[in-house]
């Protein structure tokens, strides 16, 4: 998301949610000024004149149609002229994916920039316990870094965890994530969609615990965007291992370069892949142009292969919802794009990798 952009999405948010009639009118005015200019840009000429027309344009106009980087059909305000549910969630998964970024990126750079001689392990190692520690108590969390680690480390780690001083008593827990299930809808428990799928697939049950000392939880960004992530690298991870007990398999080679290697020493072979778990593939489009050193996923040399690959529930789940397949929805906008990488389902990894190991 460019400047402008950002600029647009925020001014619709302080605008809207100005209390102060003064205040109010200068804003939207603004706000006015800021979508006629961006609409013109974008050769769109059906154009709010006034704040009346300005409001409902926010109401009946997707803004994905006037704020260049958001791909989901949202509307920012509700027809009380609030914002809507999905306009502000939108702007707080912005945020908390920001937050958390800079947070794994402090802890990433740390450990590349350090002297340790065990710097992948130190990294593959946090990485786990981030995925397997929703919750956990101080005393926990300093026995199982504080005593391990350098206080640099620790400090790191517990910038990642908040406090929950509501959770007291027993709880039923998500086997996948280990957040709390949700029972309003289901006698059996919920908790978010990807869960819901391994939960269902496996046939997963509750973690029953009982949580009696002062308890952290991971804060909002690390957990959406680190650990629910994480899933479907331990996942595809997990197998690579189980297909492939006759190569080195690696988890976050050379401190997070890629998601997974795959090393074959005797034919000098490696397998190098990132495993992108994004809710549509518009959104990881814009996220690999934007965000993402492409050039690393580019093939080098002769014995050396990159793939994307999409997880199974994030298959399944944009399936169930949109029809279409996720990953070759992707590779066509790669395509369009020129974004010369292949994506992979889970699905079919093995045989794609079991056959360009034979070719090689």
């Amino acid at each position: 998301m460019n400047s402008e952009s950002i600029m647009l999405l925020y001014s619709t948010k302080d605008a809207i949610e100005e209390l102060d009639t003064q205040k109010k009118l200068i804003k939207l005015n603004k706000l006015l000024q800021l979508i006629t200019k961006t609409l013109i840009e974008n050769n769109q000429y059906s154009i709010p004149t006034n704040i009346p027309e300005l409001l409902t344009f926010l109401k009946t106009t997707s803004v994905n149609q006037y704020i260049i980087g958001i791909t989901q059909e949202i509307y920012a305000v509700n027809e009380y002229l609030n914002l809507t549910d999905e306009f502000s969630e939108y702007i707080d998964e912005e945020n908390s994916e920001e937050k958390s970024q800079k947070i794994m990126y402090d802890l990433l750079k740390f450990l590349r920039q350090s002297d340790y001689i065990n710097k992948e392990d130190i990294y593959r190692d946090l990485r786990t316990f981030i995925r397997y520690n929703y919750y956990i108590s101080v005393r926990e969390l300093e026995l199982a870094i504080k005593t391990e680690y350098d206080k640099e480390i620790y400090l790191k780690v517990r910038n990642m965890y908040e406090k929950a001083d509501d959770l007291i008593g027993e709880y039923e827990l998500c086997p996948v994530c280990g957040g709390r299930l949700n029972f309003r809808n289901s006698k059996n428990g919920e908790c978010i969609k990807v869960c819901n799928y391994y939960i269902k697939a496996q046939n997963l049950k509750p973690i029953v615990k009982e949580f009696k000392e002062k308890m952290l939880k991971l804060n909002d960004g690390i957990y959406r965007y680190n650990l629910m992530s994480s899933i479907g690298e331990f996942e595809i991870y997990n197998k690579c291992l189980d297909w492939f007990k006759d190569k080195d398999v690696i988890l976050y080679p050379n401190v997070d370069e890629y998601d997974i290697s795959i090393v074959d020493d005797i034919e000098d072979v490696r397998v190098n892949l990132d495993i992108k778990d994004t809710a549509d593939p518009m959104r990881l489009i814009k996220i690999l142009i934007e965000n993402t050193n492409l050039e690393k996923l580019k093939k080098k040399e002769a014995s050396t292969f990159n793939f994307i690959v999409i997880p199974d529930h994030r298959e399944k789940i944009y399936k169930l919802e949109n029809d279409k397949s996720y990953t070759k929805e992707l590779n066509d906008l790669m395509k369009e794009n020129n974004i010369s990488i292949e994506a992979v389902s889970e699905h079919h990894l093995k045989n794609k990798l079991i056959k360009l190991f034979e070719e090689v």
